[in-house]
C-alpha cells in the first residue's frame, strides 16, 4: 500500500505505517522511562541514606574494657545523649558534616583513639564547660587540701579556695612556767575563711586561758588576733624560688582586761620549700610590735620540716626563735610532732616541744583537731 495516512496530534501533515508503528514504539518507552524513574530515585535515596548511616556508625568508637577508660566512656555517652549545642556543632570539621566530601573516608581510616580524642575536644569545648578541665571544678571540701596553720609553729604560704572554711582549735595547751610568766592552759583557735583563691581572712586567739599562779590565778579570755594572708607567688624549685605569702595581723584588746596587753601590729612572710613529693619545709619570718610591757619591736624565726609517712600521717620537727630588736635576750623552742587524718574532712594534730635557754617554757604541749567546710 502505497499511501495509508495517519493524522498526528502535533503535525497534521501524513506519515507512513512504518513510521507510525516507531512512533508508538517510542511512545510506549516513554511512558515505561517515566513509570520506572520514582523507583529508581527512591532506590538511589535509600542507597546513599544507609551509606550515611554506615558512615556514622564508622566514626563511633569501638569501645572495650581493656582500651577505653570507663570513667571517660561515661563522660562521652553522657554528652551523647544530650542535643550538641551550637558550639559543641561548631566544633566539628566541616568535612564530618558533609557525607558526600572525600575527606569522609579518610576520617573512617582514622584510628579509634583519634576519634575518641576528636569526640572528647568536642565535649570539652562544649558551652557546658567553662573550663579546661574537669578537675578545674570544685571539689568537696577535704582538710589536706591546703591544710591546717595551727598544728606547727609556722603558718604555710597556702590560702583556702574561695568559699572554704576551716574551723581549727587546741582543747588542750599546756605551758610550764617561766622566771617571768606562770604555768598556764589555753584553748587557742583559728578560724580562716577564704575570700578569693589568693586571699584569707582568719581570726584568732589564745581563748580561754587560765594561770597556775596561786593566789593571783586568772581564768578568762585572751585578746582576738584580725589577720590577713595574702599568697604571693608559687614555688619555682628548678632556680630555688619558694612559694610566698604575706600575712598580715593585729592584736586587739578586745579581751578581758587581765590579758590585755595594747594593739600590736605583726607582718610574717610564710615561705613553702617543696623538696620532694613527701618533704617538705616552712619557714614564717615576723616582725612584731609588742606593747604588753614596754615598747619594743620583736624579730621571730618559725621553721618546720615535715614528712609524709602515710596517706593519713604526717611527722614533723619544728621550732622557734624569739628576739627583742636591740637585745641580747632571747627565746628558742624545739619540738616534734604529726598530723593524723580520719577523715577528709577532719585533721588531728599534737606537739611536744621543749626549750632550749632560760627565757622559755621548760616544756610545752598542745592537742588539737580541725576542720574543713
Amino acid at each position: 500500500m502505497a499511501g495509508t495516512y495517519f493524522k498526528g496530534a502535533i503535525c497534521c501533515r501524513p506519515v507512513r505505517l512504518s513510521q507510525m508503528i516507531g512512533t508508538v514504539t517510542g511512545l510506549r518507552l516513554l511512558c515505561l522511562a517515566l513509570l520506572l524513574m520514582p523507583i529508581c530515585s527512591g532506590q538511589e535515596h535509600f542507597v546513599a541514606t544507609s551509606r550515611r548511616i554506615i558512615d556514622d556508625d564508622a566514626l563511633l568508637p569501638k569501645v572495650n574494657a581493656g582500651s577505653v577508660d570507663s570513667a571517660a566512656f561515661r563522660s562521652l555517652s553522657l554528652h551523647a545523649v544530650a542535643p550538641p549545642s551550637a558550639a559543641s556543632r561548631s566544633t566539628f570539621p566541616e568535612s564530618m558534616l558533609r557525607s558526600d566530601d572525600t575527606s569522609v573516608s579518610r576520617e573512617r581510616s582514622d584510628s579509634p583513639d583519634t576519634i575518641l580524642k576528636q569526640m572528647s575536644d568536642s565535649v570539652q569545648s562544649s558551652s557546658l564547660f567553662t573550663k579546661t578541665n574537669l578537675s578545674d571544678f570544685p571539689s568537696e571540701p577535704d582538710i589536706s587540701d591546703p591544710g591546717p596553720d595551727m598544728g606547727n609553729y609556722p603558718n604555710s604560704d597556702y590560702t583556702l579556695r574561695q568559699g572554704r572554711i576551716y574551723v581549727e582549735s587546741a582543747p588542750f595547751g599546756y605551758q610550764t612556767s617561766t622566771q617571768q610568766n606562770p604555768a598556764a592552759y589555753n584553748f587557742p583557735f583559728l578560724l580562716r575563711y577564704g575570700l578569693t583563691d589568693d586571699v584569707e581572712l582568719r581570726l584568732a586567739g589564745n581563748g580561754l586561758t587560765s594561770t597556775d599562779d596561786f593566789p593571783n590565778s586568772k581564768t578568762s579570755v585572751a585578746p582576738l588576733i584580725l589577720d590577713t594572708k595574702v599568697r604571693l607567688l608559687n614555688e619555682q624549685m628548678d632556680v630555688f624560688i619558694p612559694a610566698a605569702a604575706l600575712e598580715v595581723y593585729l592584736q586587739t584588746n578586745w579581751g578581758s582586761k587581765e590579758f590585755r596587753g595594747g594593739v600590736q601590729p605583726s607582718l610574717n612572710l610564710n615561705l613553702n620549700f617543696p623538696s620532694t613529693d613527701v618533704t617538705n619545709i616552712e619557714m614564717t619570718l615576723g616582725y612584731t610590735g609588742v606593747q604588753a610591757e614596754v615598747e619594743l619591736n620583736q624579730f621571730s624565726y618559725q621553721w618546720a620540716i615535715e614528712q609524709q609517712v602515710t596517706d593519713p600521717l604526717q611527722l614533723f620537727v619544728h621550732g622557734y626563735y624569739l628576739a627583742p630588736v636591740g637585745s641580747l635576750d632571747f627565746s628558742n623552742v624545739i619540738g616534734t610532732g604529726g598530723f593524723y587524718k580520719p577523715s577528709e574532712q577532719t585533721i588531728l594534730c599534737t606537739s611536744f616541744n621543749a626549750a632550749t635557754d632560760r627565757n622559755s617554757p621548760p616544756f610545752s604541749t598542745q592537742f588539737g583537731i580541725a576542720f574543713a567546710f
